[in-house]
């Protein structure tokens, strides 16, 4: 398992809104797993960063299906990536059917607090040339988000901050992960026939 996240360039008005996230471009990434423990990937390693992602039997973040494999296509194909993810986010939207803030998510599980609400400090630190501090924001989210599956998966619950709580049905490994993309397929296959 390896666990993924990433900040930006830009802010999403600066290219012209949430449909252009792919040219926000990477600032910084930040990655843990077992072998290597937490790394950091700048812009100019991001074809690595893409060749470690691949060879992961499962990858494991927060929103990284509608925000960062859509940063990181910039720099190569993200083709088979999604097959291979649990998404946090995704997996609350398809139980609870709304989206929470990791923050939220967090302070009410963890009892936590990111530093910054948004990306929008990482941005601006960026901007600031401070990549130090940039890269301990990233492994800072990276380590919220670890601790957060890991969490949810040994409690088998994650509260939602309207106190509703979504079940772990996630992946423990890459076979799980394969598995319940299967039962996602064939669900919505499904529901598409009945209509």
């Amino acid at each position: 398992m390896i666990v993924f996240d990433l900040e930006t360039k830009k802010l999403a008005e600066e290219v012209g809104g949430w449909a252009n996230v792919e040219a926000m471009g990477l600032s910084v990434a930040c990655t843990w797993d077992e072998d290597h423990g937490y790394r950091d990937w700048w812009e100019m390693q991001a074809g690595d960063l893409l060749e470690e992602l691949r060879k992961a039997e499962l990858i494991v973040g927060f929103n990284l299906n509608k925000f960062d494999y859509r940063v990181l296509s910039l720099y190569g194909s993200i083709l088979g990536l999604e097959d291979k993810t649990f998404d946090i986010l995704d997996e609350i939207w398809h139980q609870a059917h709304v989206r929470v803030a990791l923050s939220h998510l967090a302070k009410i599980n963890l009892g936590e607090a990111k530093a910054f609400e948004s990306g929008v400090h990482a941005v601006r630190l960026y901007k600031q040339g401070k990549s130090e501090e940039l890269a301990a924001y990233c492994r800072r989210d990276l380590e919220i988000t670890k601790t957060l599956y890991l969490t949810w998966q040994m409690s088998g619950v994650m509260w939602l901050p309207n106190l509703e709580t979504v079940v772990f049905t996630g992946p423990r490994d890459a076979e799980e992960m394969a598995e319940l993309r299967e039962k996602r397929q064939e669900a919505e296959r499904n529901k598409r026939h009945s209509r």
